[in-house]
């Protein structure tokens, strides 16, 4: 039997996915880690890689495992006036104007944890 319910706070993730988070964390700890619903191209034909977002205090990463992994790193401080949208369930990075992946779908409970680790601000504020 699980021990986790199905809605469980941390994300289900697939071997490579795993592999590739190794790579990036380099050893730092996630202060949140999130497997969102956005896809991006990964070098595959038919399939498209799931984003994964981590927050490590200080930098934000974005990863996507396939024969071409997607990674994106952007400086937590310059994501101020990032926000979510409820109206299509997506966490809005701002103002990261260069970044790929600006828009993230996902659960306004992963935005709210996502928020919390990048602003460092209360949950209150965050949701």
């Amino acid at each position: 039997m699980n021990a986790f319910p199905a809605q469980s706070l941390e994300p289900n993730l697939t071997q490579a996915e795993q592999k590739l988070l190794d790579e990036v964390a380099k050893g730092r700890s996630a202060v949140v880690l999130v497997r969102s619903a956005t896809r991006v191209d990964v070098g595959e034909w038919l399939r498209r890689g799931h984003v994964v977002g981590v927050c490590f205090g200080d930098e934000w990463v974005m990863f996507a495992a396939g024969r071409r992994p997607f990674i994106e790193r952007v400086p937590a401080r310059i994501l101020v006036a990032s926000t979510y949208n409820p109206l299509v369930g997506e966490l809005v990075l701002a103002p990261a104007p260069d970044i790929k992946v600006r828009q993230i779908k996902m659960s306004p409970l992963e935005a709210g944890r996502v928020l919390h680790g990048i602003l460092n601000v209360s949950d209150e504020v965050a949701n």
